[in-house]
C-alpha cells in the first residue's frame, strides 16, 4: 500500500469519520500493524 493512501486513512480516522478497526481493515491491515503507521505518520507531519 502507498505511503500516501496510509496517510489518507490516518486523517479519515483523525478527523473521526471512521474507526481504527475499518480504517485497518481497509488498509488491509491488523489494527496493531495500523496503530503503529499511525505513529510513524504523527511523527513524520511534526
Amino acid at each position: 500500500m502507498s505511503c500516501s493512501l496510509k496517510v489518507l486513512f490516518v486523517e479519515k480516522l483523525q478527523e473521526g469519520r471512521v474507526t481504527i478497526e475499518e480504517a485497518a481493515e481497509d488498509a488491509g491491515m491488523t489494527v496493531e500493524e495500523f496503530k503503529k503507521v499511525m505513529e510513524n505518520t504523527s511523527l513524520q507531519a511534526v
